[in-house]
């Protein structure tokens, strides 16, 4: 590998990860997928045939993707309850991480995996890609345009909606609504992009306060199929979202200034989740 190569190994053949990969293999910034892991060989050499990851090596453990020296960063797409344990098998050996959202079940964790990762000196990145987006850029420069002094007024209030309806099969056997693998079900899945807009649109102000909406909707387990909240921050500037498992496909982002009408950033819907989800 030449010194410019930034190596990438991936752990397990999730359909998140081949999508990922396939979207490294377009890059021009020196990123190589270098190695697969899965628990099944097969797996993995199926995951770089279907991806045309033609520079990885097939690995049957996801320990041998640490152990190769051509690895410089492993991607994470793995159930959110083993984040932590391999969080810390990757630190351990010095490379960077892209850890697949939700980073974490709790915040205790959470802060256990940011710590991990500042002592062993890597580099932690989770995996919502929208907001390295062109269109994220060309969404903030709409935003900037009509702040003051443009005599808009400041950001007032921010609406973010994701959903779709997840069928049958998904709602029986997804990983995303077990509780022993991603517990946090669709706020840890959509939910999550909805807060990241959030902070995103207020240039990732803490807020003061956040409150869930009354009636969340959960399956058998106590996993969320459907839930809503409000973020507070100072001066009465609030954001509202929503999102679910059981709901027409919908991707929306709306922002409102305190002296123009509503400005639509980002707005998507269709009858089902998007095949290549």
């Amino acid at each position: 590998m030449g010194d410019a190569t930034f190596g990438i190994g991936i752990l397990g053949a999730a359909a998140i990860a081949k999508k990922n990969a396939r979207a490294i293999a377009k890059c021009r910034n020196g990123a190589v997928v270098v190695a697969v892991g899965s628990r099944d060989l097969q797996k993995a050499k199926d995951f770089i045939q279907e991806t045309s990851s033609d520079s990885a090596k097939p690995y049957g453990s996801y320990d041998e993707v640490l152990e190769d020296e051509n690895v410089h960063g492993v991607y994470i797409p793995l159930p959110t309850s083993l984040h932590l344990e391999w969080v810390k098998k990757v630190a351990h050996k010095g490379k960077h991480i892209l850890l697949e959202k939700p980073i974490a079940l709790t915040p205790e964790v959470t802060d256990d995996i940011l710590s991990i990762c500042q002592k062993a000196n890597v580099q932690l990145m989770d995996g919502t890609m929208w907001s390295h987006s062109d269109r994220a850029r060309r969404m903030e420069e709409a935003i900037a345009a009509r702040l003051e002094p443009s005599g808009m007024g400041p950001l007032k209030a921010v609406t973010c909606t994701f959903c779709f309806a997840g069928d049958a099969a998904f709602l029986a056997n997804d990983i995303r609504v077990k509780k022993g693998l991603d517990g946090l079900g669709c706020l840890g899945d959509m939910g999550w992009y909805c807060v990241r807009a959030s902070l995103w649109a207020y240039n990732f102000e803490k807020p003061v306060s956040v409150s869930a909406h009354a009636g969340p909707l959960f399956n058998s387990e106590g996993v969320l199929l459907h839930v809503g909240a409000t973020i507070i921050w100072s001066d009465g500037r609030r954001a509202n979202f929503q999102c679910g498992f059981d709901q027409a496909l919908t991707q929306y982002l709306e922002a409102r200034m305190a002296l123009c009408a509503w400005m639509t950033l980002w707005c998507h819907t269709g009858r089902t989740r998007p095949a290549s989800w």
